[in-house]
């Protein structure tokens, strides 16, 4: 079974006409998702090569992604708060090349920021047979998306606003084809003032 993740969206009064003011079903796959042209994906396959090759191309990337960095700032900022890029060519790539330029393609959104005590900002997301009855176990079980994720996809989420998790699944036998995410955290300095702020004590954004 492919897997896929569900998207859900903060409702509250301070969100009225911010993005993440949509409830998932209404929102059609034109909405949120944005297939790369295949001038697109040529370049992007010839630049995975090249970074694996040890070649310094970020500049290239950032070039070649303009667009698609315009799309999801445009969609982070007034849109449904959430992209799904498809179409990025990882098949048969070395997956440390494809780290290296998933990275740079989220360096040209904002600032990479670190995930851990160890200040890792580019973290590996791999299922560890969580129960999904486990009360600890973070599920979003009303108004979601579900987005079925294909190898090659980017998902950028304005994390202040829309909540998501990510199904089960059957997993392959073969350890190459398991289920494996690279998740990236960004600051946007430009949207951080539109960005509402949950009080340590609880309650409702402000």
């Amino acid at each position: 079974m492919a897997a896929s993740i569900r998207i859900g969206w903060r409702l509250s009064p301070c969100m009225t006409a911010l993005p993440g003011d949509f409830v998932g079903p209404a929102l059609a796959p034109e909405d949120y998702l944005h297939a790369l042209p295949a001038p697109v994906r040529r370049e992007l396959a010839r630049l995975v090569v090249a970074i694996a090759a040890g070649e310094e191309v970020e500049p290239d990337v950032r070039a070649t992604m303009a667009d698609v960095t315009a799309r999801t700032t445009a969609a982070l900022s007034t849109g449904p708060g959430v992209i799904v890029v498809r179409g990025v060519p990882v098949a048969g790539q070395a997956p440390a090349a494809v780290a290296r330029l998933y990275r740079m393609i989220g360096g040209a959104l904002g600032r990479p920021l670190p995930q851990n005590l160890e200040g890792e900002t580019l973290t590996d997301i791999r299922d560890t047979g969580a129960d999904p009855a486990d009360p600890d176990v973070r599920l979003y079980r009303t108004l979601y998306l579900e987005v079925a994720f294909q190898p090659g996809d980017l998902q950028w989420l304005r994390n202040g606003f829309v909540l998501h998790k990510r199904t089960a699944y059957e997993a392959p036998p073969e350890p190459d084809r398991k289920r494996h995410l690279l998740r990236l955290w960004l600051a946007l300095d430009r949207l951080a003032g539109g960005t509402p702020r949950f009080p340590l004590a609880g309650g409702a954004p402000r």
